[in-house]
């Protein structure tokens, strides 16, 4: 069973409640796909990584479905890309969810390896299963919070859509998105790109770091507690090590003991900030 019919089957079994969608990856096939399959029903889509490049070389009716899809009065799209660095590295939202909510309350959650494109919808070799209990809840609070932290990109694709990119006409069969999609078998190939260049909301937190293609480490900011922290061991290792330079020039040991002792009292503090967070 292919991943399309697999999802068309779960919302069927769940043909009321709202829709939170959570994939790595969309293109304009993918959307157009789900406007078909969604129509009338809120839908809350949050894609991972974008890129204009995945926008451009479409079909004309997938673009304009994909254009119907954004512009619905129902519809919400989110970007997702590592809003932070975590501890082991850079941050993707990779996952695939589908989860049904009656008002942000979680009802069922569907979960698998399919992103929402055309690969991933009806050529891959994928699978989509439905959890429960511990495992659907767990589901549902991860794209919950990822949907919370993320910030609006209608703009963005609308951008990407209604710019110069060629649009194919229907004939044009062998230039479909294969060409230009993402990878789009479950696993990471660690090159993603995406300009970024598209404009905040002021009610969803922005990226923190650079862009995605460069993967540079983003700048944490500091907190009150750590920069009164990192002061108080500043200054006590500046006037310690510099007392114990004083008293070396007539006591080495001295002060190399002092200088010990600086180092000792000015760690906690430094150690403290470190651990400290935001």
């Amino acid at each position: 069973m292919v991943a399309s019919s697999r999802i068309e089957k779960y919302l069927r079994d769940y043909p009321s409640g709202d829709l939170l969608l959570t994939v790595g990856y969309a293109t304009p096939a993918g959307m157009a796909w789900l406007d078909q399959h969604t129509e009338g029903r809120k839908v809350s889509l949050l894609i991972g990584d974008t890129h204009k490049k995945w926008y451009e070389n479409v079909s004309k009716a997938d673009r304009d479905a994909c254009l119907r899809f954004l512009h619905r009065s129902n519809v919400e799209v989110r970007n997702w890309y590592r809003t932070k660095k975590s501890r082991s590295g850079k941050s993707e939202a990779h996952l695939k969810v589908w989860a049904v909510h009656n008002n942000w309350s979680p009802m069922s959650a569907l979960s698998g390896s399919a992103n929402l494109t055309k690969q991933g919808l009806h050529q891959n070799v994928e699978v989509m299963v439905e959890a429960y209990g511990n495992d659907m809840r767990e589901a549902w609070k991860t794209s919950y919070d990822l949907w919370s932290e993320a910030w609006e990109c209608e703009d963005r694709l609308l951008n990407y859509l209604d710019g110069p990119s060629k649009v194919l006409h229907d004939s044009e069969t062998s230039h479909d998105e294969s060409s230009t999609s993402p990878v789009d078998k479950s696993r990471d190939t660690g090159i993603h790109t995406d300009d970024h260049l598209h404009k905040q909301s002021s009610s969803h937190p922005q990226p923190v770091g650079d862009t995605p293609s460069t993967r540079t480490a983003p700048t944490p900011e500091l907190s009150g507690k750590q920069v009164i922290l990192y002061t108080i061991s500043g200054w006590i290792a500046f006037a310690g090590l510099l007392f114990s330079g004083l008293v070396a020039v007539e006591d080495w040991e001295g002060g190399i003991l002092i200088a010990m002792l600086t180092l000792t009292i000015a760690g906690p503090f430094f150690f403290g900030a470190r651990k400290s967070k935001n």
